[in-house]
């Protein structure tokens, strides 16, 4: 984990040392994200030799959550090596990546957005993806909907899934640690955007604008 919170800092911070971006990538490339991979495929062995039951499930859930952290862990390096992309490229290459790893249907309509930032389109791309990495932990859904929209003032976004009610109306019931809740509506407000969760018609709704 040290890794993935050193490559965090440098993006946060912006650095422009394209050679010490690069180095960074190519170490966690080649050792977190190594033995993530090699972790997943032993948890697959022991899965096709387990017989039904807690410990089976066990294994099934270790799985899912090696697949959500390699997920964000190969978007920190790719933001390592390339952090110039559009958010609308960023999230593009995100939801297939989701895609590819979970059993989940994905609808999206994404407008190309005008300039955004540099800072503040690595920002909302975290939050994004943490939204989305809670989808995956605790909604159980089958589909999700992502859906992106931009006019002259401002950008939306909005995240809808069929999961199970997960959501809270009220923000200050939410368990931090467990959603990360606190922490995107903390790092939307810094780039001066909203984020609100609701439950509507049997699903799941975040809405982001900034």
């Amino acid at each position: 984990m040290l890794l993935l919170k050193s490559s965090q800092w440098i993006l946060k911070n912006s650095t422009s040392d394209t050679s010490e971006r690069l180095r960074i990538a190519r170490d966690l490339h080649d050792s977190l994200a190594q033995e993530i991979s090699a972790l997943g495929y032993f948890c697959d062995s022991a899965i096709a030799l387990s017989a039904m039951g807690q410990e089976r499930q066990a294994l099934v859930d270790i799985r899912a959550r090696l697949s959500r952290l390699g997920i964000s862990l190969r978007d920190e390096i790719a933001l390592l090596r390339d952090d110039q992309r559009s958010f609308s490229t960023l999230l593009e290459q995100l939801l297939q990546g989701v895609q590819k790893e979970h059993p989940l249907t994905i609808t999206a309509t994404l407008a190309n957005p005008m300039f955004i930032d540099e800072s503040k389109t690595i920002g909302l791309f975290r939050v994004v993806k943490e939204v989305i990495l809670n989808i995956l932990t605790h909604s159980s859904a089958r589909s999700m909907a992502v859906e992106l929209r931009q006019d002259s003032h401002s950008l939306e976004l909005r995240i809808t899934d069929d999961g199970i009610d997960y959501l809270d109306s009220d923000a200050s019931k939410i368990d931090a640690h467990h959603f990360g809740r606190r922490g995107v509506v903390e790092r939307m407000e810094l780039m001066g955007g909203t984020i609100g969760f609701t439950r509507e018609d049997g699903a799941n709704i975040c809405r982001i604008t900034l």
